[in-house]
């Protein structure tokens, strides 16, 4: 059964009001029974300026903030830090294009406390970590004052998800860009994520036109997009409408750890080995569930029903004579009409002129497509 995955207004503005706690962190690092975490403020401007990992230890090791930092970058080939005066004093964090380095123009300051947003100041990188504690490090000493790590964002390990991971690549060319696809939910066996890998002769390619070559060879993956936003993407059984509480997201980056915000899908020129991310949850795109198995079937990879004509300004018809039911959603993600078990044309006289989704519903599989009334 396909997952219309509609937002909920209360639910979103109470997560944007709730604290970030250890439910929330992705990213952990170290073995043991117990755990600290760890939050990196770079107070640089941008809507992903506050990270959060975990840190796993054992009951009665001394391990120090210091410790935990050099684990996180033991661990992300994309973090790096600095101490100096035997660990004590923080000089420098860099991560991705984020970095606080120490005197350029700022100083480090450290942070300790029972909750991500309930912390202190503290005297450095050398406090001794205690089990479910909170660390932070926020850049900015004397400009003008030591500020509180802001809530953070769950890092992602850069290493998750790569190239290799890519089976089967849509396209032709040397150029390679990866598409994760985020639903925003989760499953028993992972995060309903999915990755497509797409190849293109050009030096560059649109985000719309990678997003075209996924509908156009891959059934099933349908998207629709209106002013630089996406309004609709379905795949897999599921379908995620676009609303005001509940936008689809869009993001570019290398890998996983280093997604940025893009307001405007359109204007979106990507390069070899760049990606893009779409999320309709409230997470950054997440590791994508491997694929391989669905994207094999050659039955995912080549369209069973078909309808026509398309445009149409009267009827269409179904290529299969088993249908059971066929709903018909506008572009704000309202259901106009629902017929079960169609027979012969499907009248849509009664219409606005304009985009719908049908959605088609067969014994074994469901199905959406894209059709214009004029």
């Amino acid at each position: 059964m396909k997952k219309i995955l509609l937002a909920n207004a209360f639910l979103i503005s109470q997560f944007l009001m709730a604290q970030f706690s250890a439910q929330d962190v992705q990213f952990f690092v170290g073995e043991g029974t117990q755990t600290a975490y760890m939050v990196v403020d770079f107070k640089d401007g941008t809507d992903d300026r506050s990270y959060a990992w975990g840190f796993r230890f054992n009951e009665g090791e001394t391990l120090r903030v210091s410790d935990m930092l050099m684990a996180i970058e033991s661990a992300e080939p994309n973090f790096s830090h600095e101490t100096g005066f035997n660990g004590a004093f923080l000089n420098d964090i860099v991560f991705n294009a984020h970095n606080g380095l120490a005197g350029e123009p700022d100083w480090w300051s450290t942070w300790s406390g029972n909750s991500s947003d309930g912390m202190n100041m503290n005297g450095g990188t050398s406090e001794v970590l205690t089990n479910e504690k909170w660390y932070g490090a926020s850049y900015g000493f004397s400009n003008p004052t030591p500020e509180h790590p802001a809530q953070p964002i769950p890092a992602y390990h850069s290493l998750w998800f790569t190239s290799d991971d890519i089976i089967n690549w849509f396209g032709d060319g040397n150029n390679q860009s990866i598409v994760v696809v985020d639903f925003g939910t989760e499953n028993e066996e992972g995060f309903d994520s999915f990755a497509f890998g797409v190849q293109y002769e050009n030096e560059t390619i649109s985000a719309a036109d990678l997003l075209e070559t996924l509908q156009t060879q891959l059934s099933g993956f349908f998207y629709e997009i209106n002013e630089g936003k996406i309004t609709e993407l379905s795949w897999a059984g599921f379908q995620g409408l676009s609303s005001e509480t509940n936008p689809w997201k869009t993001y570019t980056g290398t890998d996983l750890s280093n997604w940025t915000t893009a307001s405007d899908l359109t204007s979106i020129e990507l390069s070899d080995h760049e990606w893009l991310g779409l999320s309709f949850g409230k997470r950054r795109p997440i590791t994508p569930t491997d694929e391989t198995e669905k994207l094999n079937n050659p039955e995912v990879l080549s369209p069973k029903t078909f309808l026509y004509p398309n445009p149409t300004s009267e009827q269409f018809f179904l290529s299969s004579n088993k249908v059971l039911k066929v709903e018909i959603f506008d572009v704000n993600g309202r259901i106009v009409k629902s017929i079960e078990q169609p027979k012969g044309g499907i009248n849509v006289q009664d219409l606005a002129k304009g985009i719908y989704i049908v959605r088609i519903q067969e014994t074994d599989r469901m199905e959406t497509r894209k059709l214009i009334i004029q």
